[in-house]
């Protein structure tokens, strides 16, 4: 039959591990959402940012101001940001100069829509790259009431943040283990400790069975006082049986010595 320690550390063992996992996966899935909604909130003031940058030209075409974009990455070539601006007919009306390849197709949706995607797309060398992507659908109002429907479109490559979060995943399934072997170890120690008592009496009861000692030891550990002072009492009752075994011997042989 396996040890009272054992089973001890195996049952705290699997608690452990339960809880590792559990709350692994929990600051993870934590930690990720708060990081796309920092990423949305992100692209969203790209977004109206490049709002503040557009006017509408005397020929009623869209015009971006390079100069007044909120982010110096749009005007730089494979910077990994990148923006335009899209008709409702899929007409390409403006892009960033950032720009050197195709975008992610955006969907005709209701104005005033916000669309948020996470998607692959290849680069020259066909190698898949992470990009989150948010829309925008809205329209541009002239003074006599017509609209000039539009989507503006804004890209971020999610290398950066994705390697980011792989190593905080990594850093925190390391931490979480170290913590749990360090908590077995303690345990291991307080078990060592708790169960002292119990190690104390076998040997003591080892000893008895040798007939070095007569009784077990009261000072012991309030939960264990029924069993040792029981043990006693069993083993005294148990010497004067004996005692009274040997005297009615010793008269049964004195009686048959005698005439």
């Amino acid at each position: 039959m396996r040890s009272i320690t054992f089973r001890l550390v195996a049952g705290t063992s699997l608690v452990l591990t339960i809880f590792v996992i559990l709350t692994a996966l929990s600051v993870s899935y934590s930690v990720h959402k708060r990081a796309e909604t920092a990423r949305i909130d992100s692209l969203k003031g790209l977004v109206y940012g490049i709002l503040g940058a557009t006017d509408i030209s005397a020929n009623m075409h869209l015009q971006v101001n390079s100069f007044a974009l909120p982010d110096r990455r749009l005007n730089t070539a494979s910077s990994g940001l990148f923006a335009e601006l899209i008709s409702n007919d899929g007409r390409v009306l403006w892009q960033s100069d950032s720009v050197t390849g195709t975008l992610p197709p955006t969907e005709i949706r209701p104005i005033g829509d916000w669309y948020f995607e996470s998607v692959n797309a290849g680069d020259h060398s066909n190698e898949q790259i992470a990009l989150h992507r948010l829309q925008l659908s809205t329209a541009w109002e002239f003074d006599d009431g017509q609209e000039l429907p539009f989507i503006v479109h804004v890209v971020d490559q999610a290398d950066s943040l994705t390697r980011q979060l792989q190593q905080f995943d990594r850093t925190l399934w390391a931490s979480l283990l170290i913590s749990a072997i360090a908590l077995l170890f303690v345990q291991l120690l307080v078990l060592k400790y708790s169960l002292k008592p119990l190690v104390v009496i076998g040997s003591e009861v080892a000893e008895i069975e040798k007939g070095d000692r007569d009784e077990l030891s009261e000072s012991v550990p309030k939960e264990l006082t029924g069993l040792a002072s029981g043990l006693n009492a069993l083993l005294r009752a148990e010497r004067q049986r004996h005692e009274q075994y040997r005297h009615l011997l010793g008269d049964l042989s004195h009686n048959l010595k005698t005439p």
